[in-house]
């Protein structure tokens, strides 16, 4: 089996402990049974390929030399200057050379201005060269968020969601201890965007939003919880997500259309739980804030037929009628249950017990 090949640079200004960071870096690999190189002058030397062997022997004694012994540049391998034809991007020549050399990893010893490299690195597939980077910034200065959200992005794209959602929590709450509250937002939702699923990591945005006063934005966010519990068959739960963006919609005074959305969405739930009497009363708030909804109407005229109430449907037929809701021909229809979109689909299903007989909704 062959040995894996790690290569390694140092990028960016000089500073003290470079040669300490790749005889860390040669120590920890030939320990491990693997074999290092080191590319000259930064980035520079990964586009030209100009590599030193770095054995054992030549690593032992740098310790307290200062400097670097591979050397340093500033150049960038999307902006090198290139003989007389300026400046040009070499990237694609680095990433060919790191893949004629075999690297199994590439380490990058630099600070923080080499984040944005570390970015295009990891697009052109050298992940791991992206993430040492980050990695190596990061033991310098543990507390700078921006490098932690990097990381997390990293994470993600290469596939590790756990660990970017982790990450991400983490930039999250610690902006939330500093009272940065927008920025505390921004990270809750990608938590979200990575594991949609996760009620907890839903739940905490919620709250974030209505510390911020974003509460039309924290009533889409209990939606979308809403329809997470719905889509698990939760219906319990779905309903009572429902209920408190109502309860936040109707103190929020938010926008009618809104509350109007979120009340549809709970009669259809009361529909398919059997419980058609909490349906009308839901689909008779919907009346009142909006008297032209035909599609809510409809329901309680046909819910009304079903619970034995035909004087309260003929009653909602005549007001709709007269109001000009709807047509007498369309009243009709929804009276003798043909609209085919006045119920949901589960309402019109016929529900039996064991013994075939016909439930009776409460």
């Amino acid at each position: 089996m062959a040995r894996k090949l790690i290569g390694v640079l140092t990028a960016g200004g000089d500073c003290p402990g470079l040669n300490a960071a790749i005889r860390a870096v040669g120590k920890a690999a030939y320990g491990n049974g693997m074999e290092v190189i080191g590319f000259l002058d930064g980035f520079r030397g990964l586009v030209e390929n100009r590599t030193m062997r770095l054995e054992p022997s030549r690593l032992s004694g740098i310790l307290a030399s200062g400097g670097t012994l591979l050397g340093t540049s500033r150049d960038k391998p999307h902006l090198m200057p290139v003989g007389g034809k300026g400046v040009m991007d070499m990237t694609p020549v680095a990433v060919d050379n790191y893949q004629r050399l075999h690297l199994d990893a590439l380490v990058c010893l630099g600070g923080n201005g080499t984040q944005k490299n570390a970015y295009r690195l990891m697009k052109e597939g050298l992940y791991h060269s992206a993430t040492e980077e980050a990695f190596f910034a990061l033991q310098q200065t543990p507390t700078y968020l921006p490098l932690h959200s990097v990381m997390g992005e990293m994470l993600a794209q290469s596939g590790d969601i756990e660990g970017g959602v982790a990450k991400f929590q983490v930039v999250s709450r610690s902006y939330a201890a500093r009272g940065e509250m927008q920025q505390a937002i921004q990270f809750a939702r990608k938590v979200v965007e990575l594991a949609p699923t996760d009620l907890s990591a839903r739940t905490k945005l919620i709250e974030q939003l209505l510390a911020f006063g974003q509460v039309e934005n924290a009533i889409d966010e209990y939606v979308q919880l809403a329809e997470v519990y719905y889509s698990l068959a939760d219906l319990n739960m779905a309903r009572k997500t429902y209920t408190e963006a109502l309860r936040t919609a109707q103190q929020a005074n938010v926008d009618r259309s809104l509350r109007v959305r979120i009340l549809h969405r709970m009669a259809d739930i009361d529909v398919q739980s059997l419980d058609w009497r909490q349906a009308l009363r839901v689909l008779e708030q919907i009346r009142t804030l909006q008297p032209d909804d035909f599609e809510a109407r409809s329901q309680i005229i046909q819910l009304n037929i079903r619970l034995g109430q035909e004087p309260q449907a003929l009653a909602e037929v005549d007001n709709g009628i007269q109001h000009r809701h709807f047509s007498p021909i369309s009243a009709l229809h929804t009276a003798t249950g043909s609209a085919g979109t006045a119920m949901p689909a589960s309402a019109n299903r016929s529900h039996t017990d064991r013994s075939g007989r016909p439930m009776t909704p409460g």
